[in-house]
């Protein structure tokens, strides 16, 4: 079944959210803001994956190039893009941004 996922990045943990191709949550996790972590969950608790987002900022350079190296299909949205939709949430925390990102990456 393909699966989307989403990732939250700040600088010492990641929020990830993994939706199902009906947008149901299938997993959530922070794990540390490592490539071997996200990489590792990922593998894991999404068989069928399709596409991971993540907002641009200040570690997204970085992250991008190292999960694309580990053939994470990994694509990056503009945070300035992204804010609207994600202020729509009454309680901002990254558990809800990255599933809210999820849902982002699994309708395009």
């Amino acid at each position: 079944m393909p699966c989307y996922a989403a990732l939250d990045v700040a600088q010492e943990t990641t929020a990830i959210c993994i939706v199902d191709d009906e947008g149901r949550i299938q997993a959530e996790k922070n794990v540390p803001t490592c490539p071997d972590a996200i990489t590792d969950f990922l593998a894991h608790g999404a068989p069928g994956l399709v596409r991971v987002g993540m907002e641009t900022g200040p570690l997204a350079v970085w992250l991008w190039n190292e999960l694309a190296e580990r053939h994470v299909p990994i694509i990056s949205m503009d945070a300035r893009h992204t804010n609207a939709a994600l202020k729509m949430r009454p309680v901002k925390t990254d558990r809800n941004d990255a599933a809210d990102l999820a849902q982002i990456v699994r309708t395009g």
